[in-house]
């Protein structure tokens, strides 16, 4: 398998113009910094183009990289910028991951995490954990890689950036790939895809295309992997980050080469080849350095074959990447076993086994859909806890309020007894009634407010909509200046002499200067932003149901095999004719169709005569979706449970009970129902409703 590495602080192969422009930021200071005697403050903003001109060069150069970033740590170790210091070494650790020297890299983002945890930087942290992550993916600790993936975003969701949500998705997504989890690991692509359109961020689109791609070629279904793997190419080659089109390279000759078109494969992975030794990247080289062998062997060139896998092996030993290892042993096993060295063949045999144990055993699965179903649970029962204490604030103010007229009430009502005793039946309902008054208007008042904050949330989601990508490099510098200015003015009251004042009040001008350049800049990306968005292009659409519902038929009985080689099931698909379309998101109403067509494979894998019928059809109002099976059928006792929340009748390591859950939301979303019926021991019938107006 080839790991698609993605960091959470994003890599944008930026043009020629945007390098040229951080270095003449850079001329300028230094030119500035000659003329007149300037504090160390003008030293930080330095660090913060030497960081972005380094970002600058990943996926592209890293001797470039790795020469800013070393000026940056300089820089900010000779001013103590700690800020500069977290953002050099985690460029650093980014640039010895590409070159496949994992501890290094551990080590280099262990200390940028330190860093960011000392100035409570949340996206800074929430990035070293996403690195960190991905050094114990690539070296087949999935365990650990799931962990730092989910502490990444529980911040990242908490914070809103959906930037680096969607690359914790991919890299959530890459683990259940790895463990040949493919159900799961297509839920997880579809929400970075969906995200990723949201966003409308050309990166974050071709990462989810790649991400899909290689789960689609996994499930054996080329065609539509190489439909993603193509549109991803195509991007990478406009934006021009040399690393991610080479990962989509090798994508498209390892489809080749499960089509059996070796000659295509061959000129796909020599490409793939030729661009990962030219920008360094050791994982990248090992990887397709074996999976050459593997093509080489299937055209009986066995000589080629042994050299190029010898060296994969070689390469990946080197740096710990323990899932190459594992795929080379495999096809040096299979080459010496057809050159006739048996020996060899056998002693890779017996590694391989070696590997593939400590990288795919059932404890490890077990205890990562624990990890993920502890943490979907704490995220719930911090909601819960949140929804409560409004819940208890809004009683308490309730008593409060209750209280104080009680009081009012008994004030008058003696006051009321001194003067006239007559007028104390009148004076009671009158009191009675005020306070009824009271509460409803307070209930109203309550409802007003909250329909006023819903709607202000819905306008600011669609305004921020597709922004995050472009306006990222002027908000940096604004942020950045933002928070020396701080620091510049703190220094102003400490000064002691009006020269050393006023050459502190002529670097806060410079700041607000920058400040009010780079806001202008903002203003206008936003500007052209508005003019040309269409909020609703990316999120609804017309689609047809009927090659939905095949497709994905097709996709999980690919998948069910891989799982149940033995599976014995007829598919029965009943399809009317001249459906109409429907509108809604694809992406989520895919997920639902998935997940109940997924739980009645499982129903029926064990059984000898197993059944499955799938059938559409519409009236004037509704499009319905049929799925039937002939399993064992939903016991009477659970039958008003199956849509809770972390319900499930799977074993531990089965199933999380969100599927059904999450579907019942998804259609309830849409406008429409799920519908169960079914008999113990005959089987189950879910029927999904969707409005066609």
């Amino acid at each position: 398998m080839l790991f698609v590495v993605s960091w959470a602080e994003i890599a944008h192969a930026q043009s020629p113009q945007y390098v040229d422009s951080l270095q003449g930021e850079i001329k300028k200071f230094d030119a500035q910094k000659k003329d007149k005697n300037t504090s160390d403050l003008k030293d930080s903003f330095k660090t913060i183009i030497l960081y972005q001109l380094s970002r600058a060069y990943w996926g592209n150069s890293a001797d470039e990289a790795l020469k800013y970033a070393n000026q940056c740590l300089e820089l900010s170790k000779k001013i103590g910028y700690k800020r500069g210091i977290g953002n050099a070494y985690n460029s650093i650790g980014v640039m010895n991951f590409y070159k496949g020297n994992y501890p290094m890299a551990l080590e280099y983002y262990q200390m940028s995490l330190k860093k960011r945890i000392e100035i409570k930087d949340k996206n800074g942290i929430a990035g070293s954990y996403n690195n960190i992550g991905n050094v114990y993916s690539t070296t087949g600790n999935y365990l650990l890689a799931f962990d730092y993936y989910y502490k990444a975003k529980k911040i990242n969701e908490a914070s809103g950036n959906k930037q680096f949500l969607s690359i914790n998705l991919g890299n959530i997504g890459d683990i259940y790939l790895a463990q040949h989890n493919y159900t799961e690991a297509l839920e997880y692509y579809l929400y970075r895809d969906q995200i990723a359109k949201e966003l409308g961020i050309p990166k974050e689109i071709a990462s989810s295309c790649e991400g899909l791609g290689a789960v689609y070629k996994k499930m054996g279904n080329y065609e539509e992997a190489m439909g993603y793997y193509t549109k991803a190419i195509k991007i990478n080659k406009e934006t021009g980050n040399k690393n991610f089109l080479a990962n989509n390279i090798a994508g498209v000759a390892g489809i080749k080469q499960a089509q059996k078109n070796y000659a295509e494969a061959l000129k796909y992975h020599l490409q793939a080849l030729k661009m990962f030794e030219e920008i360094d990247d050791k994982n990248g080289l090992a990887t397709t350095l074996i999976d050459l062998g593997r093509t080489y062997a299937m055209q009986h060139q066995l000589d080629e074959a042994l050299k190029s896998a010898t060296r994969g092996v070689s390469i990946a030993k080197e740096i710990g990447a323990k899932e190459a290892v594992k795929d080379a042993y495999e096809i040096l096993a299979d080459i010496n076993g057809k050159l006739g060295n048996y020996k060899a063949a056998y002693d890779n045999q017996v590694l391989y086994k070696q590997v593939y144990d400590t990288i795919f055993n059932t404890e490890n699965q077990k205890k990562i859909s624990l990890l993920k179903m502890q943490y979907d649970f704490n995220k719930k029962e911090a909601t819960a806890k949140e929804e409560q204490y409004k819940k208890d604030a809004a009683a308490t103010q309730k008593i409060q309020k209750e209280k104080q007229l009680r009081n009012s009430f008994i004030i008058g009502a003696i006051l009321l007894l001194v003067i006239v005793l007559v007028l104390i039946n009148r004076y009671s309902l009158k009191q009675k009634s005020n306070r009824e008054l009271s509460v409803a208007y307070d209930n109203l008042k309550a409802t007003q407010q909250q329909l006023v904050q819903q709607e202000k949330l819905a306008s600011l989601g669609a305004l921020t909509a597709g922004i995050a990508h472009e306006i990222q490099n002027p908000l940096n510098f604004i942020n950045n200046f933002s928070d020396l200015s701080q620091e510049l003015i703190e220094d102003i009251k400490t000064a002691t002499t009006e020269a050393e004042k006023n050459d502190l009040f002529n670097d806060l001008k410079f700041n607000l200067d920058k400040i009010h350049t780079h806001g202008k800049r903002a203003e206008g990306i936003v500007k052209g932003m508005l003019q040309h968005s269409r909020k609703e292009e990316n999120i609804k659409s017309t689609f047809g149901v009927n090659p939905m519902c095949d497709e994905i038929i097709e996709l999980v009985y690919q998948n069910s095999l891989i799982n149940t080689p033995d599976l014995t099931c007829t598919i029965e698909k009943n399809f009317a004719k001249a459906l109409p379309k429907i509108n809604g998101v694809h992406s989520d109403i895919s997920r639902v169709v998935l997940n109940i067509v997924a739980n009645a494979f499982y129903v029926v894998k064990d059984k000898a005569d197993g059944k499955i019928i799938v059938t559409t059809s519409a009236d004037e109002k509704q499009l319905s979706i049929s799925i039937k099976d002939n399993g064992g059928g939903i016991p009477e006792a659970i039958k008003q449970r199956i849509f809770e929340p972390f319900f499930t009748t799977k074993p531990t390591n089965e199933g999380t009970g969100l599927g059904l859950s999450l579907s019942y939301d998804i259609i309830k979303a849409h406008g429409g129902d799920i519908t169960v019926k079914s008999e113990e021991g005959v089987g189950t019938e879910f029927v999904i409703g969707l409005p066609l107006s």
